[in-house]
């Protein structure tokens, strides 16, 4: 399902679905317009990685580990 029939009624200001990103990179390096990193440094250990290990409705999603601080 679109996040919109997840949550019927909420205006949806930004969605990701991740698809378009490479599996096994960093997410902020591969999208730095998009995401960064709290201190502002895409491909550090702050940025989480593009993952195919769990999905909804896609075959990709971000794994967020300690440490890892995304900003949009």
């Amino acid at each position: 399902p679109h996040l919109k029939e997840l949550l019927p009624g909420v205006t949806i200001l930004f969605a990701d679905d991740f698809e378009s990103y490479t599996a096994g990179l960093k997410l902020a390096q591969q999208a730095p317009t998009v995401w960064t990193t709290w201190s502002n440094a895409p491909g550090g250990s702050e940025d989480a990685e593009v993952t195919t290990e769990q999905a909804y409705g896609g075959t990709k999603s971000v794994k967020v580990v300690y440490n890892n601080d995304l900003v949009k």
